[in-house]
């Protein structure tokens, strides 16, 4: 069993708005790969399938669970549907507790859930006791929040399916946005439906029926099962059990675009939380590249990496008089603690666990900020602690265990390997003494110096390491390493997947493009392909065409259901979307000038997704 699982508390990205929590995006990559991962011809049933996948996530690979455990267990047979009850009673005789709720889905469970790093397993009953298929699943997974509603990732475990809330408006009402938005807002939906992608038509309504939650690993004896006697309307929120201690000094000023200056946008926060700015910041990151490269045109600014750790905490005791410890090791717990209680934060570099050369391992290097740390509030030692990271291609925080020395980003598996921290006014460099205990490798080793080869030592490395312009048999000095550096990945989402791209830099700087869907990556060594062009298009097609939604202030059902439509009518002729948009969608809600600009962009966002997918086949086929 997967001991930093026990608890049931997944790697989650939220986004905040003030002190309210506005988006709960979940980070694992195990927990990524539940969305539709089973194929849409598979036999078994999407409930037993749901519950199945969402407990393995429990265990190691040798323990796998299947379906037939689980039929086994409820003495059920292949063609029969299993209930929430036996569900409940399979994952405690797995050594497993949970929670139920009866009924309807509410806002305040799944956001408190998500916000909390917990997923959930919802089952729903068809309305139309007709229907071929009576039951459907989903694992709660994450939500967002905006101004035009609240959306909870109710994600299904089959492919080319879509689960999604309907709210049901008279569009001929004089206040009929304002009241779609009001019960959007609240999630105060009517039911769900479930649209069928490959066919691109909805398969049947259906309203929530139990959502067992907060999985974890039994720590006191049983007590009476009282999980499915009737439940009140009103669920009881789960309450909070940590406590979140952030730098209180510490603001998201700036976010990083395609250029290689992650560890600038880290510096440049880390100065700003040590001098404790207010509205006005006292640098940036352009700014300490300005520093770095003067001269330097912005055009051309944009091309170049980060330089060298020396040239950086040149510039900052030069222009800044801050002075700051670098070490090639992960801080502990007690460590990270104390600079962020004293109103610091803490760089942390972190490297490509699988990269197969130098080279690879510096183009990937990425440089995340640690700006806070989450413990239990019940005194327990025992249970692992946070760290709140910021990735400066976001405009958000999210959390990791402080135990987990491995994390994923962009599809890459990273550890934490160097520390930037105890900003101080002394102005002063301090390398710490481990380095100096490395092994000959990547990174150099004091050591292994030839003494008769020194030059006068650096001032801004003066401490009990003080060398300079270091002479390494066949390695380098750790000043003279590479910052880290990576552009930030473009991502969007089209149907049934999400697609994303990443250029090379620096040495490298244009010479691979990652591609991506959904958690599959490949690197293509010729960007200049026909097939790499389009894919690139594609997907800032896609994109471009969310953002549009957003402008038309449509909802992500509402977006579904149209492109269910365009999909259904051959050749995407646009009379006869625009015909089913205005009358179908909206019953007659909708403008025929609006109707005919959000038709025209559900085409454009089918055939963006389309190309994406084609594209990307034929890259990964090797075409």
């Amino acid at each position: 069993m997967l001991s930093n699982r026990a608890s049931g508390v997944f790697n989650v990205n939220l986004t905040k708005s003030g002190n309210d929590i506005t988006g709960a995006e979940f980070t694992d990559s195990d927990v990524q790969a539940l969305r539709r991962k089973h194929p849409a011809t598979i036999k078994d049933s999407e409930t037993k399938l749901a519950a199945v996948s969402l407990i393995n996530l429990y265990f190691d690979d040798e323990n796998q669970k299947t379906v037939a455990d689980l039929e086994t267990f409820a003495k059920i047979e292949t063609s029969q549907e299993v209930t929430g009850e036996q569900i409940v009673n399979w994952y405690k005789s797995l050594g497993f507790s949970c929670d139920t709720s009866q009924g309807r889905l509410t806002k305040d469970l799944t956001k408190s859930l998500s916000s909390s790093g917990k997923l959930y397993l919802t089952t729903y009953k068809a309305l139309d006791k007709k229907d071929k298929i009576q039951q459907l699943a989903s694992i709660g997974k994450g939500f967002t929040e905006n101004n035009f509603g609240y959306n909870p990732d109710i994600s299904p475990v089959i492919q080319d399916e879509s689960i999604s809330t309907v709210y049901n408006i008279n569009w001929s009402g004089q206040n009929a946005y304002q009241e779609y938005l009001a019960r959007n807002k609240s999630f105060n939906y009517d039911y769900f439906t479930r649209i069928d992608i490959s066919k691109g038509a909805s398969q049947g309504d259906y309203q929530s029926d139990l959502t067992i939650y907060n999985i974890r690993q039994k720590s006191a004896p049983e007590v009476e099962n009282t999980q499915f006697k009737p439940t009140i309307p009103n669920v009881t929120v789960p309450e909070k059990t940590a406590t979140f201690n952030s730098s209180n000094n510490f603001q998201i000023r700036e976010t990083q675009g395609s250029e290689p200056w992650c560890a600038s946008y880290v510096e440049a926060a880390a100065i700003n939380a040590f001098r404790k700015a207010t509205d006005t910041p006292i640098t940036s990151a352009k700014a300490l590249m300005q520093l770095k490269q003067p001269g330097v045109s912005d055009e051309e600014l944009l091309k170049l990496n980060g330089g060298s750790i020396g040239d950086s905490v040149r510039v900052i005791k030069e222009k800044y008089n801050v002075g700051v410890t670098v070490e090639e090791r992960a801080l502990n717990f007690s460590e990270v603690k104390k600079e962020i209680d004293a109103g610091r934060i803490i760089e942390m570099d972190a490297y490509n666990i699988n990269a197969e050369t130098y080279e690879e391992k510096i183009e990937t290097g990425h440089a995340l900020a640690i700006v806070g740390y989450v413990t239990s509030n019940d005194g327990d030692s025992s249970k692992v602690p946070y760290y709140e990271i910021w990735n400066p291609w976001w405009s958000s925080t999210f959390y990791i265990p402080a135990d987990n020395s491995i994390f994923r980003l962009a599809g890459i598996d990273y550890r934490w390997t160097r520390s930037w921290y105890n900003w101080r006014q002394d102005g002063l460099v301090s390398v710490n003494e481990s380095t100096a205990k490395q092994k000959v490798a990547s990174i150099g080793n004091p050591i292994s110096v030839v003494e008769k080869n020194f030059i006068e030592p650096n001032p801004i490395l003066r401490g009990k390491t003080f060398y300079s312009n270091i002479n390494l048999k066949n390695s380098q000095d750790v000043m003279q390493q590479y910052v880290s550096e990576f552009g930030a990945e473009e991502t969007a989402e089209g149907i049934g997947a999400t697609y994303g791209f990443a250029s090379s830099t620096g040495k490298l700087k244009g010479k691979i493009l990652r591609i991506r869907k959904n958690e599959s990556t490949k690197n293509i060594y010729s960007p200049a392909l026909p097939a790499a062009l389009s894919f690139v298009e594609a997907v800032k097609g896609l994109k471009s065409n969310r953002e549009l939604f957003i402008y038309y202030g449509v909802s992500t059902a509402f977006i579904l259901t149209a492109v269910a439509i365009s999909l259904a009518v051959p050749g995407f002729a646009l009379a006869a979307i625009l015909a089913d948009i205005v009358g179908g969608i909206t019953g007659g809600g909708m403008g025929v000038g609006a109707a005919a600009g959000l038709a025209t962009l559900v085409i454009e966002y089918c055939k963006n997704s389309n190309s994406a997918n084609s594209n990307y086949k034929k890259l990964e086929d090797g075409v």
